[in-house]
């Protein structure tokens, strides 16, 4: 910017130009400095740039100038900041951009913006850059989009590979405490048992016994009452023999 300036000082001719790119250089800045701006927004507005800053030079220096610079990094950076779509856009913009610049050097109309008057003006000098250039960008284009959906694919594999050992480790823990439960309902049913065990060989009055194994009955199956009863031998009734209920007012109406 201070080389252009300075050339304008000493050419009041070139001032349109250098303001020109005092004003890119601060919408870059500002792009720079809102970033609360859409992302997106915000790469193409820097893109846009770029791309106007490649015209003045191209306009300014013709072949001479730098403007082949911008255009060669502009797919390149479209690709790295706004994906792949967008540097296949560049390239075609870039390529019309220098199209129309050859013809215009070849009509004339280039020669009173040149600032090197010893640039090349004849479409015969222009055609062989364009046709360079093309094919660089073509090629350059190609690579990086293959390498682009590469990185694209990787990525991908390597979030679903995540999600896939999320969700394995998920259901593990999920059988874990699945049987973890099986096994401390298992435990209590066994610790159950061995109570009833210890109150039958304990205690000699069988109806003692039968309350206190309803009771833990009642218990092990969160039961709010559970009885015992007997099938007398025509096996039409069946006689209540002993019962259990957490409610002392249900008492005997198993």
């Amino acid at each position: 910017l201070g080389t252009v300036v300075r050339e304008a000082i000493r050419d009041p001719g070139m001032w349109p130009a250098t303001l020109a790119f005092v004003g890119l250089y601060v919408l870059l800045a500002g792009l720079a400095f809102f970033r609360r701006l859409d992302l997106r927004l915000r790469a193409w507005g820097f893109l846009m740039v770029a791309y106007a800053a490649g015209v003045l030079a191209t306009a300014r220096g013709g072949l001479a100038g730098d403007g082949r610079t911008y255009f060669m990094a502009l797919p390149v950076l479209a690709l790295i900041i706004a994906g792949g779509g967008s540097s296949l856009v560049m390239t075609i913009l870039v390529l019309v951009t220098q199209a129309v610049f050859a013809v215009l050097a070849h009509v004339g109309l280039l020669e009173q913006w040149l600032i090197y008057l010893e640039n090349p003006l004849r479409l015969e000098h222009w055609l062989p850059n364009w046709a360079a250039m093309a094919m660089t960008l073509t090629l350059v284009t190609v690579l990086l989009w293959y390498f682009y959906r590469f990185q694209v694919r990787t990525m991908k594999s390597e979030h679903l590979a995540s999600v896939r050992l999320t969700q394995a480790h998920a259901l593990l823990e999920q059988k874990v405490e699945q049987r973890t439960g099986q096994l401390r309902a298992r435990v209590e049913e066994l610790d159950t048992l061995n109570r009833i065990m210890q109150i039958v060989i304990s205690t000699h009055d069988l109806q003692t016994a039968l309350q206190a194994v309803c009771r833990e009955m009642a218990h092990l199956f969160d039961a709010r009452s559970s009885g015992v009863a007997l099938l007398d031998a025509g096996e039409a009734s069946l006689t209540l023999v002993a019962d259990y209920s957490r409610d002392p007012d249900e008492h005997g109406n198993v």
